[in-house]
């Protein structure tokens, strides 16, 4: 019980140690498999309580790929995006989960390095998965690598993994991938097994954490024992084959042999990729056999070079499962790479966003054109309407205009759900700097990609907001001319050039304007809906002051020399514009909003809807010797306010007549 607590006090300590790099731990692991050489002199040195089992705690460690701290090794790890090449990461991955069994195995008391266990080779036997978070990984910061032994067998021994990065010290360390890598303990003859150290469970965590790794073992002998190597296909994947084979017949022809193929499919033969690689000493591993993580790395790069052929693209890891190391490799051997699409389904395909790039580039000057039509409906458009009135139907205005704001507050709320799962994703997993600097999939991504592209084009339809205006003869105010002009060509022009700081306005919009419009469908329906004008501003001072904090920070990264996908004049002119927003913004809610009489206070005031205010003025002579007044005039007059203006409700019998009189007037009177 002392000897426990006081290697648990030396493991305290050790973990309070800097972290090895990957490349010290080669150079130990090599030291310790060449000690390994003379079995003899080993044995004394395996203490008799490794029998009883060591906690997960005796194999946990943590190892720093230093890409920041080594710019040295820097060109190794990166690709053509600059960022770090994911085969370096699955040889790096390998290392460490060999480095991680031995540990499990090492005595407590004795540093790796020189060994102290059983004579024993670990190699790697299989990777059981790897599931990648859809993160960049950056190629000039460090990367942790946290790992433990999760299950053991008799001679076999699960490690898990992760790889974290914390992105240019702004932010909490963010995880990049979770690796389980199967290992096996073999005697260094290789020609039989050997016994691991028992895994000890010492909480409620470690004994569900150990059945997850049995599980594991259980489903991997479940699928070898029922591999089409070993039975033949069931009965509903026969009639998978016999559906496909029927698509690709030719019925005009009603022959078995006349094969089609149909629209939008290509032949599983044609979608090969074959290369060879000669072994050379170099790649050697511990044991004088070509290193397994060369070979992961050599198998994903034929891999994902064949899946840019098929995409046409550049396409992304998400996971990486059903690695089996049958046969190790000889030094000399000529490797050949056969690399084969199996399945593509359209849930992965992604949006071309540099086609939608070329689409925006080469019709810009379709865009000052419309913006050229826009400023003459601004001028003209009035007195159009007004030559023409007697042509235009108020009511049928009114209930088009309603249609329209439905067909907007739909819109909007259709592109924030296809946007909002790839905002949060980002927010969750990449943190505020990650969402402001890295654009991810925001492009790219079959949806949210889809979404930025309409979003750019909604801004023209939204133009018609002013059509509807100037149909229905209200006056056009200078912020809502300036905010439409200005929004269209702001998104227009600097499309996908925005970054990832694009992901934060665009989200705030869209749900501002779900809102706004859908404020603009009750109102118009039910006059009894609570005014919300002043909330809605208020709401668009908020999305404008956000984006200024947003775009200060994107700012603040830039100054610091991070790296940040939006350049720092593009920050500028959008962090110009918002300020501009803001201010007139703020103007507009000051003068409407604030220090304003209630017009439901003006007793005269007896009808009112939208923008137009019915209102009734008697006029009364009062005789001063008799005091008796009496009723000499009565006028009703319309009224059209700049904004919406407050639904006027009777509260008495006698204020529901003048209510419905002058009601009467304005529908006897509207133009």
């Amino acid at each position: 019980m002392f000897l426990r607590m006081g290697l648990a006090s030396i493991r305290r300590f050790s973990s309070a140690l800097p972290p090895m790099a990957i490349g010290q731990v080669r150079e130990t692991l090599q030291r310790h498999v060449s000690a390994l050489q003379n079995p003899a002199a080993l044995t004394a040195k395996v203490p008799a309580y490794s029998a009883l089992g060591h906690s997960v705690d005796v194999g946990r460690d943590k190892v720093i790929i230093p890409l920041k701290s080594k710019p040295e090794i820097r060109l190794y790890y990166t690709n053509y995006k600059l960022f770090a090449r994911l085969g370096m990461i699955l040889e790096d991955l390998d290392t460490f989960a060999v480095w991680i069994a031995y540990k499990h195995n090492q005595a407590m008391s004795v540093p790796m390095g020189t060994p102290a266990h059983e004579p024993m080779c670990i190699v790697t036997a299989c990777v059981d998965k790897i599931d990648f978070h859809d993160q960049d990984i950056q190629s000039d910061q460090d990367i942790e690598m946290h790992g433990h032994v999760s299950w053991v067998g008799r001679s076999s021994i699960e490690v898990t993994m992760t790889l974290k990065q914390k992105p240019y010290d702004f932010h909490e360390p963010i995880s990049l991938l979770t690796a389980k890598f199967v290992m096996v303990s073999r005697s260094p003859s290789f020609q039989q097994s050997v016994a691991n150290v028992p895994l000890a469970l010492e909480s409620a965590a470690d004994r569900e954490m150990f059945q997850a790794g049995l599980e594991a073992v259980q489903r991997r002998k479940h699928f070898e024992r029922n591999s089409l190597l070993a039975k033949p296909p069931s009965e509903q994947e026969r009639f998978i084959l016999h559906d496909i084979f029927l698509k690709t017949i030719d019925q005009k022809h009603s022959s078995l042999r006349q094969r089609v193929l149909p629209e939008g499919h290509v032949w599983l033969e044609d979608c090969k990729l074959k290369n060879s690689i000669i072994c050379f000493p170099v790649k050697r591993n511990l044991y004088g056999k070509i290193f397994g993580g060369y070979l992961m790395r050599q198998a994903f790069e034929a891999a994902w070079a064949n899946a840019a052929i098929f995409s046409n693209g550049r396409p992304r890891l998400r996971s990486l499962d059903d690695v089996m190391f049958r046969k190790s490799v000889e030094v000399g051997r000529l490797l050949l790479l056969s690399s084969q699409v199996m399945m593509a389904r359209e849930s992965v395909v992604r949006f071309d966003d540099e086609a939608a790039f070329h689409w925006f580039y080469a019709r810009r000057a379709h865009l000052f054109l419309l913006e050229a039509a826009y400023a003459y409906l601004l001028i003209y458009g009035p007195r159009l309407v007004r030559r023409h009135q007697n042509y235009l139907n108020e009511e049928l205005l009114r209930m088009g205009n309603v249609l329209w704001n439905a067909i907007n507050a739909a819109g909007s709320a259709l592109l924030l759900l296809c946007l909002l799962p790839e905002f949060l994703s980002s927010l969750l997993f990449s943190g505020l700097y990650g969402s402001i600097c890295d654009s991810g999939t925001l492009y790219s991504g079959r949806w949210s990609g889809w979404a930025m592209h309409i979003f750019v084009l909604s801004k023209v339809w939204e133009l018609g907001d002013t059509v509807w205006l100037v149909l229905r003869r209200r006056p056009v105010p200078f912020l809502h001319a300036f905010h439409h002009t200005v929004v269209l060509l702001q998104v227009w022009i600097s499309y996908r050039s925005t970054g990832a700081v694009a992901r934060w306005g665009v989200v705030m919009n869209l749900a501002l304007h779900t809102l706004m419009y859908s404020y603009f469908v009750a109102q118009s329906l039910s006059p009894t809906v609570r005014r919300m004008a002043p909330f809605i501003t208020a709401a668009q001072i908020t999305q404008f002051g956000t984006g200024c904090t947003i775009l200060l920070r994107a700012l603040q990264y830039s100054w610091r020399g991070v790296k940040c996908d939006t350049g720092t004049q593009e920050l500028y002119f959008h962090l110009f514009l918002h300020v501009a927003f803001l201010y007139l913004f703020v103007g507009f809610f000051k003068k409407n909003y604030t220090g304003r009489r209630d017009l439901c206070s003006l007793r005269r005031v007896c009808y009112s809807i939208d923008r137009s205010i019915q209102i009734s003025v008697n006029a009364e002579v009062l005789d001063v010797e008799s005091g008796e007044s009496e009723t000499t005039n009565t006028f009703q007059f319309t009224f059209t306010a700049d904004n919406d203006v407050p639904t006027v409700l009777p509260k008495s019998y006698a204020d529901g007549m003048l209510y419905l009189e002058a009601k009467r007037h304005f529908e006897l009177n509207k133009w």
